[in-house]
């Protein structure tokens, strides 16, 4: 399936929707267990699924972190190497003035230059590395969230779609035990109207 590189909205992290319904009892009876889940392998699927996303997931939001780390490390450079080029640029030595000699001055334009070329090294490395290395990452962890996002939704569709359905057995037993209890009913009392001596009525 496609991954389309989308802000997946907040979603839940609960996964214990679905739990075992052992015998119950209600209204004074006990109830047994009800029909075996008909999509419970589908079920078990779309957990595992959901499991290998959301590991998946861990992995890219890992790489993210540590493009974004490596950006902020090359951005903090050349901030550093602009920060001494600026001082560079404001020191004594850098004009030409009586008090500076014409060496002074040369070997201060010198350093001054190499901080140049050292700040467009820097500041070409972190562009680089922004437009590839990190723009991969944040897309690659995008993605990975989307898919972790489909994978939770049809995990959480199932499990609403299996209580329903366990509920739907819980109330037809309830109304099937309701039908034998008063099929036992009626049953008695004939038993005690047919017997010898008795006053049907009664």
């Amino acid at each position: 399936m496609p991954c389309q590189c989308i802000a997946p909205g907040a979603v839940s992290a609960d996964r214990g929707l679905s739990r075992p319904f052992p015998g119950l009892t209600l209204g004074g009876r006990e109830r047994c267990d009800v029909a075996e889940y008909p999509l419970k392998t589908l079920l078990d699927l779309r957990r595992r699924e959901e499991d290998v996303a959301n590991q998946a997931w861990a992995k890219a939001r890992d790489a993210q972190e540590q493009a974004q780390a490596e950006a902020a490390r090359l951005a903090s450079r050349a901030h550093g190497i602009a920060e001494r080029l600026a001082v560079a640029r404001e020191a004594p030595m850098a004009k030409l003035t009586p008090s500076v000699s014409a060496a002074e001055a040369s070997a201060a334009a010198r350093f001054q230059a190499r901080l140049c070329d050292e700040l467009a090294r820097a500041t070409a490395l972190h562009e680089t590395h922004r437009r590839g290395p990190l723009a991969r990452a944040c897309a690659h962890e995008e993605c990975a969230r989307q898919e972790l996002v489909e994978r939770r939704l049809a995990r959480e569709a199932l499990e609403i779609h299996e209580e329903q359905f366990r509920e739907d057995r819980r109330r037809e037993a309830d109304q099937r035990a309701d039908e034998d209890n008063d099929e036992h009913a009626r049953f008695a009392r004939h038993e005690r109207q047919s017997r010898p001596g008795r006053d049907p009525e009664t």
